[in-house]
């Protein structure tokens, strides 16, 4: 995947999901993409915000507090792959995969 087709892949398929969304919390598992161990967990409240520019996309939100504040950034020159997928029970995840072996795994887990 070129630069330019990984950028509107994340803004198309990580955008609109999180749109679709917006009223849910969002999981965030982090993984190691050889071994599939699972790194860490973000809860990504309803009040996040998604930005996007030439160079990459950061999502914010605070968890709804005064003193958390939370941030993930992500240059599009570190994404090896963007694609989504949807199981039997019709759950969609979306796969970020970056090329250093991390994979950013979101997933709606229906609390609002």
């Amino acid at each position: 995947m070129g630069f330019i087709d990984v950028k509107e892949k994340v803004i198309k398929t990580l955008g609109e999901f999180l749109n679709r969304n917006k009223e849910y919390i969002v999981e965030a598992y982090i993984s190691n993409t050889a071994t599939s161990h699972i790194i860490g967990r973000m809860y990504v409240a309803t009040d996040r915000t998604f930005k996007t520019d030439d160079k990459g996309f950061t999502l914010e939100w605070d968890n709804k507090q005064d003193i958390t504040y939370n941030n993930l950034s992500v240059l599009y020159d570190d994404i090896l792959a963007c694609y989504d997928e949807t199981d039997e029970y019709d759950q969609q995840m979306i796969f970020v995969i970056l090329k250093c072996g991390i994979s950013i795994d979101f997933g709606c887990c229906g609390m609002n």
